[in-house]
Order: C-alpha cells, then structure tokens, then sequence
C-alpha cells in the first residue's frame, strides 16, 4: 500500500517505500534550504499532491469516456468491459475524494 488511513483523522500516511522515499527527501530538505517545518511538513504534502493528481486523471478518464458514449460509442468495441472499469475508476475516484476531504 501506498499509504494508510486510521481514525485519528490525520489525513493519509505514506506508507513501505513511499516512507522511506519520503523520509530521504524530508532528511534532504533542510540542507537544500528548507525550514525544519517545512521539512516536517514534505510526507504529508507529497502525499496530497499524489493523490490530487491521481484525481485529476481520475476525472480526466471518466470525461472521456463521457465523451465517447455521447458520441456513440457505447455499442462500439469495448462497451460492456467499459461499464466495468468505469465503476473501477468511480470507485477509486470517490476514495480519493473521501481521502482528500478528510484530510482538510
């Protein structure tokens, strides 16, 4: 897993070698300039800037694919495996967001 969740509300915690990632550039930042908060700070705003921009694909596949049926594509090649990953990516979509609300 990328990251976890527990129910002290602290947002998303990365998680196996997204931490250890992670916690190089965090004991990086400082040297490069930057305060020892902001360097604290660099997991959780990865993180976040991680998940907006999975979002944002996320909401960028599922328009697509909008834009596809709406030009009548949905009896074309595909369409019924369509259905199925569309409900994988509103899925993953709708976690995201639930992370990225709970988070703020």
């Amino acid at each position: 897993a990328l990251y976890s969740l527990d129910a002290s509300g602290d947002g998303p915690r990365p998680d196996g070698r997204l931490r250890a990632a992670l916690d190089n550039f965090q004991h990086m930042a400082v040297p490069l300039g930057c305060t020892e908060e902001e360097a604290r700070a660099l997991p959780a705003v990865a993180l976040d800037a991680m998940l907006q921009a999975r979002l944002d694909e996320l909401v960028a596949r599922l328009e697509e694919v909008g834009r596809d049926v709406e030009a009548g594509a949905a009896d074309g090649a595909g369409g019924c495996w369509r259905d199925h990953v569309v409900t994988f990516l509103e899925a993953e979509r709708e976690a995201i967001e639930g992370v990225i609300k709970g988070a703020e």
